[in-house]
């Protein structure tokens, strides 16, 4: 079983948003509508938006410091937990490797203490396309993400699930067959559960 983290577990548009607003004077937005909302809804240049992620990269606790999103907030922190424990978890998300405590460290901790999960299995990538030879090579059953471009080039070995947002919409090819949008975290973890005889327990 796989998750992304940033929009999936990890509120990671509401501090990107906030850094923006105190570097740039930029509005707070409700939710983003785009993938690429700072530059398309915020009106800021490529530019301003690599500054911005510089300064993530040198501070020295940014992701540990995120609130979940309110899709996994609405799922009981003990069942999550159970479920990740019962199950081969791993977390897959698209992140720069930061100056300090490494991008690694600072997503384990930062399951470790929202969730209680111990020793979780994060797995770093540059760049989200670098996700998919991954799916393969771990032998997901499930996966879960919010970029529709991830979902859609899973291999069909994996049930790879999109989380509908805003700014994931257009065509699912293979929907309902390999690839499924939800629209609650509830949902992927009913189909994972709905699943349990092909995992073994620990």
């Amino acid at each position: 079983m796989g998750w992304d983290l940033d929009g999936v577990l990890a509120d990671f548009f509401s501090a990107f948003n906030q850094l923006l607003a105190h570097m740039y004077g930029v509005r707070l937005l409700d939710k983003p509508r785009v993938w690429d909302w700072p530059q398309h809804e915020l009106g800021l240049t490529n530019a301003q938006v690599r500054r911005a992620w510089d300064e993530v990269k040198k501070m020295p606790s940014w992701w540990t410091s995120l609130t979940k999103t309110k899709e996994i907030a609405e799922i009981p922190t003990d069942a999550f937990a159970r479920l990740c424990h019962e199950h081969e978890t791993y977390f897959i998300t698209s992140r720069p490797q930061a100056l300090h405590m490494t991008t690694q460290m600072q997503s384990a901790s930062w399951l470790a203490t929202r969730f209680g999960l111990k020793c979780p299995s994060v797995i770093i990538v540059n760049n989200p396309r670098d996700k998919t030879a991954l799916l393969s090579a771990l032998s997901l059953d499930f996966y879960i993400d919010d970029l529709l471009s991830t979902v859609q080039e899973a291999p069909a070995s994996v049930k790879a699930y999109l989380l509908d947002k805003p700014y994931n919409q257009g065509p699912l090819f293979g929907e309902g067959v390999t690839k499924f949008r939800v629209k609650s975290i509830a949902e992927y973890i009913k189909a994972v559960q709905d699943a349990e005889p092909r995992y073994d327990r620990h």
